[in-house]
C-alpha cells in the first residue's frame, strides 16, 4: 500500500489523472496478475491436479474448472474489478485509513460468511463444500480468498460512497466498472448454479 501511496502523490500521479488508468502499468499487471492467480489459478490448477489423479473429490462433484463463473468471474472480472477498484483509491486519495480497512475487513467478513452460509443451507456443493456445513481446504481457501475480496472491494466502495459529490468521470467510470464486473459475475453465479 505504500508503494500506492508513493505513486498517487507523485507529480507524475498528478498529471496522469486524464488517463485510463492512474496507476502505474507495471503496478496495474502485478495487479491483475495477482488476482488471476489468487483468484482463479490456486483453485483451477489444484482441480486439475485432483482431475489427472482420478480423484473421487473431483469425480463426485463439480470443481473450479466446471464454472463459467470461475473461468469469465475469477479469470476476466476479477481482476478488472481491482484494476477499478485500485484506480479509484489513485484518484480519490490513495488507500484507505486504517479505520477504513478495520470496516471493510469487518464488511468483508460479513458477507463472505453470509453468502457461504446460504451456499451451505441450500445445499449449493460443490468440490470445496462436498456436503453442507463442510468445507475442505479448498473451501477454506476460498472463504479466505473472498474475505480478502469483498473486503477490499467494501473499502473502495465505502469512499467512493462518502465522497461521491467530489469525484471526478474517472472514478465514476471506475465505480461503472466495478457495478458492471459485479452484476456480470453474480449472473455468472446464477447460471452455474441454476436447477438442472
Amino acid at each position: 500500500m505504500r508503494v500506492l501511496a508513493a505513486y498517487a502523490s507523485s507529480e507524475l500521479m498528478v498529471r496522469a489523472n486524464g488517463a485510463l488508468l492512474a496507476l502505474p502499468w507495471p503496478l496495474a499487471l502485478a495487479l491483475a496478475a495477482l488476482t488471476v492467480l489468487l483468484g482463479f489459478g490456486v483453485n483451477a490448477l489444484a482441480h486439475a491436479w485432483l482431475r489427472r489423479r482420478g480423484d473421487p473429490l473431483v469425480r463426485e462433484h463439480r470443481g473450479t474448472l466446471h464454472f463459467l463463473s470461475a473461468w469469465v468471474g475469477d479469470g476476466l472480472l476479477l481482476p478488472l474489478i481491482n484494476l477499478a477498484g485500485a484506480d479509484l483509491l489513485t484518484r480519490s486519495g490513495g488507500p484507505p485509513t486504517p479505520t477504513e480497512w478495520r470496516w471493510a475487513a469487518l464488511t468483508g467478513l460479513a458477507l463472505t460468511s453470509a453468502i457461504h452460509g446460504v451456499q451451505a443451507a441450500c445445499g449449493l456443493t460443490n468440490w470445496s463444500m462436498p456436503r453442507p456445513w463442510r468445507w475442505n481446504l479448498a473451501g477454506w481457501y476460498h472463504f479466505a480468498f473472498m474475505t480478502g475480496q469483498v473486503s477490499l472491494l467494501a473499502a473502495v466502495l465505502g469512499r467512493f460512497g462518502r465522497r461521491w459529490r467530489e469525484h471526478s468521470a474517472a472514478v465514476w467510470r471506475d465505480a461503472g466498472v466495478i457495478l458492471a464486473g459485479l452484476l456480470l459475475f453474480g449472473a455468472l453465479l446464477a447460471w452455474d448454479y441454476r436447477p438442472r
